[in-house]
């Protein structure tokens, strides 16, 4: 290798970082490397004294550090697409200002084996999750929705893309540098999205080679702050219209992918879930949601395929599921899920007759169903749930539109499951309101110390198989008699 070959850039962005930047600029200056290496830093015309810091690191790394100072902010994707345009390394490292790399070996080790592993376009690895003052949020990353990150195998290809997920989080990537001499177009990055750009740049890259998952490292912290009116990625996407931007974000993607990469991309999956969704909460909040509903479906082509699938799952939910589904899972759970096979209302009953505050968690299709038919058997203190993007929404449940209008509705707010955090365990009782993730739930409440919670699903399933139970017992009792 020749030394004076720029090895490694790393594209840095930061945007009112001044809380974080300096443990993020020392991760990268312990770096031990036997290469030369850039970064490159985009602020995004901060306000506060992040550009401040950016200089003095400057000025005392001039060989390391190229500062572009931007005078007016341009957005996140279009800082991003700009720095990848400059870099000049035959790697790139991604990094954003309030993450941090915690192993000083990181850039080394990737280098290394993409210089022995030329078939791979890039690789990356685990992460730690932190909060704003860098204590690790969960025991394990696979609680936080929203994430799409797959850790449970070491080789990503374009079809795990297809399901649109990623092979780690962004500050853990190390890949080749495609932007040097492009084989396409690659201003979809600032395009597609003014705030989200991780989903493009893998569909670019995974489109162009696989991807190498290092298992067994951790070498870098993800910070994960939500703060209403927050600067960074995990608190814009709490905003409302969330919805609406990552429906047409995926129908730009499928047409990036068909036109220019001349690859097939298929998202409809993903973009049927947000139409159900915005759907839903138009029905449950029309005044504040319409608008953002009526704009996906200027999106939502063909559209008998969305309005037809919706009805069609609304038909199975309402007339099947209670009567075959929910009775079948009786019979359907673990062996080893002993302690939720037995539940029944009148468990969760006895629970809530001895006064403990109920807590919900999960909020989705079984929430909605819970409330139909419970809201006024049940007061609903808080709704926990893993996906950020539902953090801080309020939900309300009315008897129709014109109980709406008299303003007889009851309204619950959704909040993250470390709420509860500091609350005493035995003062409250959770209602797990997801068929879906019920176990992966129960194991993430047992590893927070709280034991008392019932699956909405699994008492249903009971209630259902003994009705079901008791007229098989009747219908044969009459053929007896006959």
């Amino acid at each position: 290798m020749n030394n004076r070959e720029m090895m490694v850039s790393v594209t840095l962005l930061t945007y009112f970082h001044e809380k974080y930047i300096s443990d993020c600029l020392e991760g990268i200056i312990r770096q031990e490397t036997s290469f030369p290496f850039e970064v490159i830093v985009g602020d995004d015309c901060s306000e506060d004294g992040t550009q401040e810091i950016l200089k003095e690191y400057a000025e005392k790394y001039p060989d390391i550090f190229k500062l572009i100072l931007r005078p007016e902010n341009i957005g996140a994707t279009n800082n991003l697409y700009d720095l990848l345009t400059r870099a000049k390394g035959k790697y790139i490292a991604g990094l954003e200002g309030d993450d941090y790399w915690t192993d000083p070996h990181k850039l080394q080790k990737q280098v290394d084996f993409l210089e022995q592993h030329p078939e791979y376009i890039g690789c990356s690895h685990d992460v730690e999750v932190v909060d704003e003052n860098g204590k690790e949020v969960y025991q394990s990353h696979k609680y936080i929705e929203g994430r799409h990150w797959t850790f449970y195998k070491p080789i990503f290809t374009y079809r795990d893309y297809q399901k649109f997920e990623l092979p780690g989080q962004g500050s853990s990537y190390v890949y080749r540098n495609v932007f040097r001499e492009p084989q396409y177009d690659y201003s979809i990055i600032k395009t597609a999205s003014p705030m989200v750009g991780d989903m493009t740049l893998m569909l670019i890259l995974s489109a162009q080679g696989d991807w190498y998952f290092m298992q067994d490292e951790s070498m870098s912290a993800y910070r994960f702050v939500t703060v209403k009116g927050g600067k960074n990625w995990a608190s814009w996407v709490t905003t409302k219209n969330r919805t609406c931007t990552d429906f047409i974000y995926r129908v730009r993607l499928e047409n990036y992918a068909h036109n220019v990469l001349h690859k097939p991309l298929d998202l409809s999956k993903q973009k049927f879930e947000l139409f159900q969704g915005a759907y839903w909460a138009k029905e449950w909040n029309p005044l504040e949601n319409r608008s953002l509903f009526e704009e996906i479906c200027r999106y939502a082509k063909p559209a008998w395929y969305y309005w037809g699938k919706l009805y069609w799952k609304n038909f199975l939910d309402k007339h099947i599921l209670p009567t075959i589904v929910y009775a079948k899972r009786c019979g359907e759970l673990d062996t080893d899920e002993a302690s939720l096979a037995g539940q029944t209302w009148a468990d969760f009953n006895h629970a809530v007759r001895s006064g403990k505050t109920i807590v919900a968690f999960g909020e989705g299709m079984s929430f909605y169903e819970f409330m139909k038919k419970y809201k006024h058997d049940y007061e609903i203190a808080a709704i926990l749930d893993n996906s950020a993007a539902k953090w801080g929404m309020t939900k309300f449940f009315y008897d129709g539109p014109a109980a709406y209008w008299r303003g007889e509705y009851e309204f619950v707010s959704v909040r993250e499951p470390e709420f509860v955090r500091e609350w005493e365990p035995d003062k409250f009782v959770i209602l797990i309101t997801s068929t879906l993730y019920y176990k992966e739930i129960a194991a993430q409440l047992d590893e927070m110390g709280f034991h008392d919670y019932y699956v909405f699903g699994i008492m249903e399933s009971k209630l259902w198989y003994y009705r079901l139970y008791e007229m098989l017992e009747r219908k044969q009792s009459k053929e007896a008699d006959k």
